[in-house]
């Protein structure tokens, strides 16, 4: 009940934080209010629906959350449209209607439904143990985002067009794990939470790191041959 009144406060600060920025900080830069208005609802729901993720535990659950996760797959491929017809502006609407159409449907297969409430003395502890997490997610996030800024100065955009290919793969070089963490993460959670069991969590943990890399080897072997030849036909 304390966490959720803790994503609750957190998603409010958010958005009431960004959209009164505008106000003091304005400068003139082309869609700069705008960008600021999306990311302060775009941050709110993605930050709730991570919350709403993680009550997600059992294998039916893990059903609900695999048919919320094929929706949201369909809508991300729907909506490039709104970048192709309307540009930048379309791309703004589309990182919204994503992240409003997410919230909505993690809310409504939402597993369980808890009274949210701010007990102090749980709200200081999830302060304490969530606030390094979230500056370090926050953090990896943006540094992400400097090999991209870097062969933009010294470089071109040709070369910027050329490294995006590389990131795909990249990112799907971490689907796997990040799946699996996905499922794993609120069960692991939950199960330390009723017994204390720090062993049970390492050894199951191990399991599912090696698991993935099990996986990804052949796949990782098929791709090294195959993708020279894609990236010359079809980005000569």
């Amino acid at each position: 009940d304390t966490a959720e009144g803790y994503a609750i406060m957190v998603s409010l600060l958010f958005f009431v934080g960004l959209s009164v920025s505008i106000l003091f900080y304005n400068p003139p830069i082309l869609y700069w209010k705008e960008c600021i208005l999306v990311f302060a609802a775009y941050l709110p729901s993605k930050f709730y629906s991570g919350f709403i993720e993680l009550t997600f535990r059992s294998g039916r659950d893990f059903r609900s959350l695999a048919f919320v996760q094929l929706i949201l797959i369909v809508f991300t491929v729907l909506s490039v449209w709104l970048v192709y017809y309307f540009g930048f502006e379309g791309y703004l609407a589309r990182l919204l209607v994503l992240a409003v159409i997410g919230l909505f449907l993690m809310s409504w297969f939402r597993p369980f439904r808890f009274k949210a409430n701010l007990n102090l003395q749980y709200l200081k502890q999830l302060f304490r143990m969530g606030m390094p997490l979230f500056v370090s997610n926050y953090g990896q996030t943006v540094i992400n985002s400097f090999p991209g800024m870097l062969i933009l100065i010294f470089g071109n955009l040709a070369t910027l067009g050329l490294y995006y290919p590389v990131s795909i793969i990249i990112n799907f070089g971490t689907m796997v794990p990040g799946t699996i963490s996905t499922y794993l993460y609120p069960q692991t959670s939950y199960e330390y939470g009723a017994n204390k069991n720090i062993n049970h969590v390492i050894q199951k943990s191990l399991k599912a790191g090696l698991y993935s890399m099990l996986l990804m080897v052949p796949v990782i072997a098929l791709l090294f041959f195959l993708l020279p030849s894609m990236f010359y036909r079809f980005a000569p």
